[in-house]
């Protein structure tokens, strides 16, 4: 990191500092976390217990697109006074149109997610955010918005929301690995649901269970996997040189292998003979 670093840049330092600490922690007590779950006769998590679904917030993708392509101070200028301070001192290391490119595929990543959340994960009964970890989750994405713009030139006009200046063909051939990545996360979210309906599409427990075929005869986790090349697809998009993004890349791989670790850990307690040549996060390596 040359120069000081500004505030955006520490935050995604500090939470890989602390996802960091809690995998190495884990990995040498070898155990994983016990997730929160509800008293068997109680249907309500309660006024301090959210459902995970509501960790999606789609807006917060929304309002760096329109600050930076409309030249918006969305909510009164919070988002703009935001911006200020946590990307100063300013740093420009990425082009128009690959930033916008790059907002457009976050948004429809975001929404892809939305959607997910409310049609299609069946979630557990033990799947609940307390207020910190929802507050945590809330701070990710709205990290990731002002990430993308981060690193980018002031807009001079609205006009240059038009431009495909800056893009080439390196930009095309990495939206193929978008794509690849979304659908393994789409899909495997689709896999996993249908683990917990009949034939019909009704939902018939909400408990885990072992899944089976595509990817996951290699890996425990493939939407882990699957999110982490999300992110670096869009890095690829905005270049290698964009610092503040590869902070933000680095605190995903960490916080993804994290859970990884934990699922992995959670599925050979649980499932007698659970397939030793699975990996924990990444195919045939780790």
């Amino acid at each position: 990191m040359v120069g000081k670093p500004t505030p955006l840049q520490l935050f995604w330092c500090a939470q890989t500092f602390l996802a960091g600490s809690s995998t190495v922690y884990l990995l040498l007590k070898r155990s994983h976390w016990v997730k929160l779950a509800l008293p068997s006769g109680d249907l309500s998590p309660g006024f301090f217990r959210f459902r995970k679904r509501l960790g999606m917030i789609k807006s917060e993708g929304s309002m760096p697109r329109r600050k930076y392509c409309g030249g918006t101070d969305t909510l009164n200028g919070y988002f703009n006074d935001l911006f200020t301070w946590a990307t100063t001192p300013k740093q420009t290391n990425s082009d128009f149109a690959p930033t916008l490119l790059a907002l457009f595929l976050f948004v429809g990543h975001l929404g892809r997610r939305l959607y997910e959340s409310w049609g299609i994960s069946v979630f557990s009964r033990r799947q609940l955010l307390g207020p910190i970890e929802f507050i945590r989750v809330y701070a990710f994405y709205i990290g990731a918005g002002l990430t993308i713009i981060a690193e980018a030139p002031p807009l001079t006009g609205v006009a240059s929301c038009a431009s495909l200046d800056g893009l080439g063909l390196r930009h095309l051939l990495i939206l193929p690995i978008f794509y690849f990545s979304s659908r393994l996360h789409h899909d495997t979210h689709i896999a996993l649901a249908k683990l917990r309906r009949n034939k019909a599409g009704h939902i018939v427990t909400t408990d885990h269970k072992m899944p089976k075929g595509g990817w996951f005869d290699v890996m425990s986790s493939p939407h882990y996997f699957a999110e982490l090349l999300v992110y670096t697809s869009i890095g690829l998009i905005l270049g290698t040189s964009n610092v503040t993004y590869w902070w933000m890349v680095t605190y995903v791989f960490t916080n993804q292998f994290y859970l990884a670790y934990n699922t992995h850990k959670y599925y050979e307690g649980k499932f007698e003979n659970y397939p030793k040549e699975r990996n924990m996060f990444i195919p045939y390596l780790l």
